[in-house]
């Protein structure tokens, strides 16, 4: 808490509403993002194989898998978040995700990997969404299952992080910050 309050506004504001290692939204900031009536549903996006990396490569190429995924949501997304280890966009509809998601899943530095995701009214509807479409992947055989190995890694591929520069603030949420004390900013984070 000492360390948090020690930091610069502007550091705060940045710890409070940004993931360290990717740069993108957490929870927090983009649950409080203005409603955009063109993107009314919220994507629940994950990266087939993470899980395998962060085990059996090391938690440096997971790290470095999630940095190129935010690299690639936010040519199309600068809004997009991570929410724990997915990640989290708002979308007009399924058809507009499945095309960005076809985009990022050409990126040579995926190295075969798959990203995929589905929307739902909140992250929550989209999550159970998303996991019905893994479930049926699953079973034909599209899909490895949850920590094995993805059809599409060969080897022990590790991921370079790219590093990612710190974004301005989508409007209103610095406005948002500054409605916060302190210690509901701490309180929020611890």
């Amino acid at each position: 808490r000492d360390r948090y309050a020690a930091l610069s506004p502007q550091e705060r504001i940045q710890r409070f509403y940004r993931d360290t290692n990717t740069r993108l939204l957490l929870r927090r900031g983009f649950e409080r993002l203005p409603k955009n009536p063109n993107r009314p549903l919220v994507a629940h996006i994950s990266v087939e194989g993470v899980k395998y990396v962060n085990d059996h490569v090391s938690h440096e190429s997971a790290d470095g898998l999630y940095s190129i995924v935010a690299r690639e949501l936010q040519r199309y997304f600068p809004d997009a978040a991570k929410i724990g280890g997915d990640f989290a966009v708002y979308v007009k509809d399924q058809a507009q995700l499945d095309r960005v998601l076809k985009r990022i899943n050409a990126v040579p530095e995926l190295q075969g990997l798959t990203v995929t995701g589905a929307v739902g009214k909140t992250f929550e509807e989209a999550g159970r969404a998303h996991g019905q479409l893994k479930a049926q992947l699953e079973l034909e055989g599209k899909r490895a299952e949850r920590g094995e190995r993805p059809f599409g890694l060969k080897g022990n591929d590790e991921f370079q992080k790219v590093e990612l520069a710190d974004q301005a603030l989508p409007q209103g949420l610095q406005e948002s910050f500054d409605k916060l004390s302190l210690e509901e900013q701490v309180q929020e984070i611890y």
